[in-house]
């Protein structure tokens, strides 16, 4: 008490604490498959990407100048992001992201004739950019917010290394001469990551303003 050290009363479950630990699982499986898109895109599609955009004939020097361009527009989505995280709403944000990377994967599915025309492209490209710098800013403080403190190391811990096993699956692939086109990487990955948008949107909780303590009092 002299030093301002007083026991906290109990905090009482929130209302719903029975959904959210009926829904936990699904939430696990949609946080993992939001991850391993992620690694897939990021370390598969836009790695593959200078290389795709000179068979599509344009020169190096344009691919490069593309792919800056889209970076460029790309620059200020993490604050955004947070922004929006903090501010809007945290389960909404991670589901936008995953929309707006949905939407760049729809993109490069048009006809190459159709994607040829840069404008187009660099706004497929953007989109791509901005989705998955996006994603990845709000996914894992996401996961952190979702879990009780006994398993939070290890829940994300989990979606950390899967948003990095595409990176190790990409090399392997490349190693024996697997690289698919964008518009291949696109079609493979599209179902996935609608899987997850759609099971975060059922199994995720609203984060935003909320204490990590009611997690203890599910857990």
């Amino acid at each position: 008490r002299k030093f301002g050290i007083v026991r906290r009363a109990p905090q009482a479950a929130p209302a719903d604490a029975g959904s959210a630990a009926a829904h936990h699982r699904e939430l696990t499986i949609a946080l993992v498959i939001t991850a391993l898109s992620w690694s897939f895109v990021n370390f598969g599609l836009l790695l593959w990407l200078p290389s795709d955009l000179q068979d599509r004939g344009f020169s190096a020097e344009i691919a490069s100048g593309i792919i800056a361009s889209s970076a460029l527009v790309a620059l200020p989505t993490i604050m955004i992001a947070a922004f929006l995280y903090s501010r809007w709403s945290s389960k909404r944000t991670l589901i936008g992201t995953v929309l707006l990377t949905l939407a760049g994967l729809a993109g490069a599915l048009l006809p190459a004739p159709t994607l040829a025309w840069p404008p187009l492209l660099i706004a497929v490209i953007a989109l791509l950019v901005v989705g998955t710098n996006g994603l990845i800013a709000v996914l894992l403080p996401y996961a952190a917010e979702n879990y009780a403190l006994r398993v939070r190391g290890r829940a994300t811990g989990l979606i950390a290394g899967s948003s990095k096993f595409g990176g190790v699956a990409v090399q392997l692939g490349a190693f024996a001469g697997l690289i698919p086109t964008m518009g291949g990487a696109a079609i493979a990955l599209i179902v996935p990551m609608t899987l997850s948008a759609v099971l975060i949107g059922r199994a995720g909780r609203e984060t935003r303003g909320r204490s990590l303590r009611e997690l203890e009092t599910t857990a």
